[in-house]
């Protein structure tokens, strides 16, 4: 006597509806973390950029003996400057922050220092605790 078995072919319905529900759930899990870490990265990058910035502002007011009037100046000597040389010299013009937007340069700043270098982060508007600042106490930074 032989046995006939049965040869199974494919997958059932509720079999590929399982595992399109498991494959959703760990989406809904991990994609919220993996895009949180993007923003991370942009803060970061806005945060560094203005650390350079600052640091060459630091650099051109000992050399000239004020602040520069614009981030430009870092770049493009002005007609005033005494000892002035290209402080970004990596840079032909200034960059937007991350999320494309000017970095905002006011001297002196509101809080007595010679400067600060701001960007207004994400939401690409001054206050709402994202703001990403030069200055200590500053924001984010």
């Amino acid at each position: 006597m032989l046995r006939q078995t049965k040869i199974r072919r494919g997958f059932t319905l509720i079999e590929l509806l399982v595992v399109l529900v498991i494959l959703a759930l760990l989406a809904g899990i991990v994609l919220p973390k993996f895009l949180a870490q993007g923003e991370k990265a942009k803060v970061q990058a806005a945060a560094t950029q203005i650390e350079q910035f600052k640091s060459a502002s630091q650099l051109f007011m000992v050399d000239n003996g004020s602040a520069p009037k614009n981030l430009d100046e870092l770049i493009h000597q002005p007609s005033n400057a005494k000892n002035w040389k290209k402080y970004l010299s990596d840079l032909n013009e200034i960059p937007k922050d991350p999320w494309n937007n000017d970095y905002l340069y006011q001297t002196p700043a509101t809080n007595g220092d010679d400067f600060e270098i701001k960007s207004y982060g994400p939401d690409g508007k001054e206050g709402g605790g994202d703001d990403i600042s030069s200055i200590k106490g500053g924001e984010q930074k």
